[in-house]
């Protein structure tokens, strides 16, 4: 979970606002595929609601996708007493010849500003990205970036790797000025929606056996001159000892070298190598340790024979060196003239001179202005080069006062995204998986699209779409996201009246109701300030779905969360929301979940093992476990995604969880800024620091 300090300016602001209304919903054809359901369903292991279909022609998807990005309900505000109004469909935005927006005249009424999201994506795709570059351009050496970035409370790489510490506030930008054996690809070229692992520290890699992978590292590579490392190369002991110390026991990146029985330095091979001996074949270890928390320091350091403060302070030999980090505003890093790594044609990397992470959400908390002014002012001043943004109106936004701005449209972290999960499956009413699709039926995800997201937000399975092959609907065999509302199955599908009869089929009426509570996030903090608004509403929109359309069988009793207390190792007091004991249906954030992501193996065996870390489902299953271990140990991409899909599709059958959508992620530059790419997995950590050496500025 989320902390917050016990401080009147810790302000956590939404990353979406979501609109509380009632909806007068069409009802689909009844369905009886699991009325009638007898007692072998109660315990949970019922078989599939439904066969999977198989993939539809591209014009019905797009067809069936653009039917969702108009609101056509109506929609009004129960809490604030609004008059109801009817919702108008407002036509998509031109594209002008150049790929900006052109804005229509229509009101900003939540039904003016949805869009198509699938036009969207395409507009405004990262493969856009590779035509600025065409002719080619020189990269120009030198200048300042200023983007906005959450504050670093510490760069001290111990306490990145600390279980209880928040990993977005100490370990996300250290890259930036330490190194790891391998990286990813991030840059406009690259396809920033997979994980494209290359060598950092490591000039190549060899897997000798299915259980020993060989790194031979690069030469040249040095410390920093002064204490503790004196300007020595580094060598193969720092490098072993630094993952020896990742994989002990107890810290936060130790479940990813589970697999890993000793680390060995070989100084004599070259200009060195690092032996990884493993207890059984890994698939996700190579992807994984791109993570950014992964990072060499020298053996001095990690050994505890110097001991040396790195809070706010750097002793590595990355592409830049801290110069500055106030831990509650900014940032300013600036370029190692000792890096040892170039570009393809072999000019010295980083191109910049300085980068500075401006964190806009605290400059407006210590104000006291309305959330976005500082960072709007940023951007329409010309003083940042790229500001996050929360959705369809913030991208407006933006171009419409800078015109000529890079846009960019990318998938959400592979997560699934918000949903809710059961208290139990094994007993009480949720075993019965009946009421489990009854539940999931009576929800109209596509008003939840439209009034949540402004439509732009889609499906999602709760899988890593990127290991899934899609060779029918794609050139390169590799699917895109979103999924597919036919992939997902019966219970995703909205129908009321069939939710009604599973419900009477598992025994529940008007005479003898399901007794429902569920979680309510905490919309502001004991401060009484916003936490998370944005979850609250999409709890809210829930519940009023439930009691609406499962009216008289269902009894629904919002939970407030409970708010507990810790003091940290710092002495800091922190507040933590936690879910009322009495809840049957939690609700879950992706961002509670402090997952990388740069594998499936996080929402495959790490969400779904009996045994997982992430298993807020308290999801069991046999055939679950032994796909799950299968797949961690595949290293066939072929036979890896036949074990996803089989995780997939069982989970879909048994509807272990409520998913509901996804939004769309979204982000800006400036015309002169070149590589500063929004990826996949950038979004858990605000910014993929792979890319920052390779970005340049146009004079």
């Amino acid at each position: 979970m989320r902390p917050i300090r016990r401080s009147p300016l810790d302000v956590r602001f939404t990353r979406r606002r979501v609109l509380r209304s009632a909806w007068v919903a069409g009802v689909g054809a009844l369905g009886m595929a699991l009325v009638g359901c007898g007692e072998d369903m109660e315990d949970g292991s019922g078989g599939p609601v439904n066969d999977q279909p198989g993939p539809q022609a591209q014009a019905d998807r797009t067809r069936g996708r653009e039917s969702r990005a108009v609101l056509s309900e109506q929609d009004f505000d129960q809490e604030q007493g609004e008059e109801q109004h009817q919702a108008q469909p407002r036509q998509p935005d031109r594209a002008q010849p150049d790929g900006r927006l052109e804005q229509s005249s229509q009101s900003d009424s939540a039904a003016g500003r949805i869009v198509d999201p699938l036009e969207w994506r395409e507009r405004y795709h990262w493969r856009q990205l590779a035509a600025l570059h065409n002719p080619v351009r020189t990269p120009t050496i030198g200048g300042a970036l200023t983007i906005e970035s959450a504050a670093v409370s510490s760069w001290d790489p111990f306490a990145a790797w600390e279980p209880e510490l928040d990993a977005a506030q100490s370990g996300h930008l250290l890259p930036l000025v330490y190194r790891r054996l391998v990286e990813l690809d991030v840059s406009d070229r690259s396809d920033a929606h997979r994980t494209l692992v290359q060598g950092d520290l490591a000039a190549g890699w060899e897997w000798l056996d299915a259980t020993t992978l060989n790194f031979a590292l690069r030469p040249g590579t040095r410390w920093p001159e002064g204490s503790p490392t004196e300007g020595r190369p580094l060598d193969a002991a720092d490098v072993a000892m630094s993952y020896d110390a990742l994989k002990q026991p107890g810290l936060r990146q130790a479940p990813i070298y589970d697999a890993v029985e000793r680390i060995e330095a070989d100084p004599s091979a070259g200009d060195g190598s690092v032996v990884f001996h493993l207890r059984e074949p890994s698939a996700p270890l190579m992807n994984q340790m791109t993570s950014p928390w992964h990072v060499v320091l020298p053996n001095e350091i990690v050994s505890g024979a110097q001991p040396i403060d790195l809070s706010q302070r750097s002793v590595g030999n990355g592409p830049f060196r801290l110069k500055l980090s106030n831990e509650r505003s900014l940032w300013v890093l600036t370029r190692n003239p000792t890096y040892s790594r170039t570009d393809t044609d072999g000019r010295d990397l980083p191109y910049l001179d300085e980068v500075r992470g401006e964190d806009y959400r605290f400059r407006d908390q210590v104000a006291r202005t309305t959330p976005g002014v500082a960072r709007w002012t940023a951007w329409e001043s010309g003083a940042a080069q790229a500001v996050e943004l929360d959705g369809v109106a913030d991208a407006r936004r933006a171009l419409e006062t800078q015109p000529e701005a890079q846009l960019q449209v990318s998938p959400p972290s592979p997560s699934g995204g918000p949903c809710f999960s059961f208290r139990s499956l094994s007993e009480g009413p949720f075993a019965d998986v009946r009421v489990r699709t009854a539940l999931s039926m009576a929800l109209h995800r596509g008003n939840l699209e439209a009034l949540a997201h402004e439509g732009f937000a889609a499906p999602d399975a709760a899988q890593n779409w990127t290991f899934f092959p899609d060779p029918e609907r794609t050139p390169d065999g590799l699917r895109e996201w979103p999924w597919e509302e036919s992939e997902l199955g019966e219970a995703w599908r909205y129908d009321p009246n069939q939710a009604l009869a599973l419900l009477g089929a598992a025994g529940y009426s008007e005479e003898q109701p399901l007794q429902l509570g569920i979680d309510m996030p905490p919309a502001l903090n004991p401060a009484g300030q916003p936490y998370d608004p944005g979850a609250h509403r999409i709890a809210e929109f829930v519940a009023d779905q439930w009691e609406q359309y499962l009216f008289g069988v269902v009894e629904v009793r919002r939970l407030e969360r409970i708010w507990t207390q810790f003091t940290d190792a710092q002495g800091s007091l922190w507040f933590i929301p936690d879910p009322d004991p009495a809840v049957d249906l939690v609700f879950r954030d992706p961002a509670d979940v402090e997952t990388y992501n740069a594998d499936a193996d996080d929402l495959a065996y790490g969400s779904m093992h009996s045994a997982g870390r992430f298993n807020r489902a308290a999801i069991d299953d046999s055939e679950i476990d032994e796909w799950a271990v299968a797949q961690s140990r595949a290293l066939d991409p072929r036979e890896r995604a036949d074990l996803l899909e089989r995780i997939r599709l069982k989970e879909q059958e048994h509807v272990w969880r409520i998913l509901l959508v996804n939004p769309y992620g979204v982000r800006v530059r400036r015309e002169n800024v070149f590589n500063l790419v929004d990826t996949y997995y950038a979004k858990t950590l605000h910014l993929a620091p792979d890319q920052l050496k390779h970005v340049w500025l146009e004079p």
